[in-house]
């Protein structure tokens, strides 16, 4: 997993700018990427769960500079299924549904 820049739509919450957009492709096969932004220099966490809300995979644990940012992800460990994708920084939270489609 790495993260890169990249510029993205962001949502304005309290002067700084937080967001975590649908990956891209999706539905997918093994690879997809998660294109997110951040208003300040904190830890972000993206973690998968299961549709029972089990954490399956993190997909990223890190700090990480203000502004946008991809982060790359090989799920072929993963079965074909529908996931819940949580993006955690600071105090934004955000979920997407993501797809493996074998």
């Amino acid at each position: 997993m790495s993260a890169q820049t990249n510029e993205s739509a962001m949502l304005r919450t309290d002067n700084t700018s937080y967001s975590l957009e649908q990956n891209v492709p999706n539905p997918f096969n093994d690879n997809t990427r998660f294109n997110f932004s951040i208003g300040k220099p904190e830890r972000v966490t993206i973690t998968l769960y299961n549709m029972l809300g089990k954490p399956v995979d993190q997909v990223f644990d890190g700090m990480l500079t203000a502004g946008s940012h991809v982060v790359e992800y090989e799920a072929s460990a993963l079965p074909k299924g529908v996931y819940l994708c949580v993006m955690q920084a600071g105090n934004f939270k955000e979920t997407k549904r993501i797809i493996v489609a074998r």
